[in-house]
């Protein structure tokens, strides 16, 4: 069974921060904050393992066991909605 990506986040984690805490007290301005709010919550979760605990994507998938495959597409595809997003925000 799929272990959900917040508990293996609990896992790694020293109990004091959840990942939208994170991806909130890291968000320099409004913008990135509505980018981000675009992301499913299973992204959200696997850029907070990836980006703020260090995670590889191997570890990832092993910790949470998720295919590695689906891994690498919903941490790609969350990374090119913040992409588009924040560079629309750039051209207005």
């Amino acid at each position: 069974m799929m272990k959900d990506a917040m508990e293996c986040f609990d896992e790694f984690s020293d109990g004091s921060y959840e990942p939208e805490k994170v991806i909130m007290l890291n968000s320099d301005n409004n913008e990135t904050q509505k980018a981000l709010e675009q992301l499913s919550m299973v992204q959200k979760q696997l850029l907070s393992l990836a980006f703020y605990k260090g995670l590889s994507h191997s570890e990832i998938s092993q910790a949470i066991d998720m295919p590695l495959g689906s891994v690498k597409s919903n941490i790609r595809r969350a990374l090119e909605t913040l992409n588009i997003k924040l560079k629309n925000r750039d051209l207005q």
